[in-house]
């Protein structure tokens, strides 16, 4: 997916962890270990964020896999996580 030059003018000043800071529902993250976009302490700050308000929040880190459209055995794992998160619900 393209994203513009307006979609990164809304972002960029926005505080993601202030955003997601009254959720307290479920949480489920899933993150790449060789994620060369985004390091994993953000989605590990993230949990802290969502925990310290009471969300109930789980980080499942897949070892080798990049930043999105996880493949192959990445990919088979991720959909694994999620399913097995559902299933919890």
């Amino acid at each position: 997916m393209k994203l513009g030059r307006r979609y990164a003018a809304d972002v960029q000043d926005m505080d993601a962890y202030k955003e997601i800071k009254g959720y307290t529902g479920n949480v489920l993250i899933v993150h790449g270990d060789a994620d060369n976009l985004v390091n994993i302490s953000g989605s590990e700050r993230a949990l802290s964020v969502y925990e310290e308000n009471g969300a109930s929040a789980k980080l499942v880190t897949i070892s080798g896999a990049g930043h999105i459209f996880f493949n192959g055995k990445h990919r088979e794992q991720a959909i694994s996580d999620i399913l097995r998160f559902l299933k919890a619900e």
